[in-house]
C-alpha cells in the first residue's frame, strides 16, 4: 500500500477536507437542478469554504482517520488520531506521532517517535494558503481542461457533497458529510484506487482503499506548543529546546 495516500487527507482536511484540495483550477460539471431539488454543488462548497477558511477563524478539530480495505471485506487496516487548530495565522496539525507547526515565517515538523525536528521557511504560496486562506474565486477559477463532477444529496437531516475529479485519477470519489443548517462538517470519505483506475464494473467496488475521517469539535481552543518551545536559536541556527535535547534538527534553508 502507498502510505502517502493515507497521509494526504489530513493535509486537505486541513484546508478542509478532502474535496477542497482537488477543486483548485478546474471546470465544474454539475447536473441540472429543478426548483425543488437540492442546492447547487459549487455553491454548497462555497458555503463550506467560507466557514472554514476565514482568515480570522479560531478553530479546533479532533478526530480519527480510518483506512479500510474494500477488497478484503472492508477490513480495518490503519487507524490514526488527528487534530488541527488555527488561531489567526498560527496553525497546528497532528497526525499520530507527527506534529506540524506553522508560525510566523517558519514550519517546524516534530516526529516524536524518531526524535526528529525539521525546520523550514514558509514559502509565499504556502503562507497564503495555510495562514491567510485563498479567496474562493481564485481557488475555484476555471483555467484548466480538467473536470470535476459534483452532486448533492440529503438524508436524515445530513447533506452529502460527492465529488469526482479528473485531476486526481487515483481518487475514485470524495464525499463530505455536513449539517445543512450550520454547514459543520461531520465526516469525509475518500476512495482510492489501489492501482490504476479500474473500469471493470465487477471490480469497481473491490480494488480500492476507503479512508474515513470523522470530526469532533471540542469546546474551547487547544493549546499546542509553540515553535519557541521546540527549538531555540544559537548563533543564527536552530537547536532543540531543553525538552527535546535528544532530538536531531534538520534545516532546509
Amino acid at each position: 500500500m502507498n502510505k502517502r495516500k493515507f497521509f494526504i487527507p489530513i493535509a486537505v482536511l486541513l484546508v478542509l477536507s478532502g474535496v477542497f484540495a482537488i477543486a483548485n483550477n478546474n471546470h465544474w460539471l454539475t447536473p441540472d437542478h429543478n426548483k425543488n431539488e437540492l442546492p447547487d454543488a459549487k455553491e454548497e462548497l462555497r458555503k463550506l469554504y467560507a466557514i472554514y477558511n476565514k482568515q480570522d477563524t479560531s478553530l479546533t478539530i479532533n478526530g480519527i482517520i480510518r483506512l479500510y480495505d474494500r477488497e478484503n471485506k472492508d477490513a480495518l487496516k490503519e487507524q490514526t488520531p488527528f487534530s488541527y487548530s488555527k488561531k489567526g495565522k498560527r496553525v497546528f496539525n497532528q497526525l499520530g506521532y507527527l506534529q506540524t507547526f506553522f508560525e510566523d515565517s517558519l514550519i517546524v515538523q516534530l516526529d516524536t517517535v524518531n526524535k526528529y525536528i525539521a525546520v523550514s521557511k514558509i514559502t509565499e504560496g504556502v503562507q497564503e494558503s495555510v495562514q491567510n486562506g485563498l479567496p474562493f474565486e481564485r481557488f475555484m477559477q476555471d483555467t484548466s481542461t480538467f473536470k470535476i463532477t459534483a452532486t448533492v444529496s440529503e438524508k436524515n437531516k445530513e447533506r452529502a457533497l460527492t465529488v469526482i475529479s479528473e485531476l486526481n485519477p487515483e481518487i475514485k470519489s470524495s464525499v463530505i458529510y455536513y449539517d445543512p443548517v450550520t454547514y459543520k462538517i461531520k465526516k469525509a470519505e475518500i476512495e482510492w484506487w489501489k492501482e490504476a483506475p479500474i473500469y471493470d464494473k465487477e471490480a469497481v467496488s473491490k480494488k480500492i482503499w476507503l479512508t474515513i475521517m470523522e470530526y469532533t469539535y471540542p469546546a474551547g481552543m487547544s493549546n499546542p506548543e509553540s515553535i519557541k518551545e521546540i527549538i531555540v536559536w544559537k548563533d543564527g541556527k536552530p537547536e532543540p529546546a531543553k525538552a527535546y535535547k535528544d532530538y536531531q534538527v534538520h534545516v532546509t534553508f
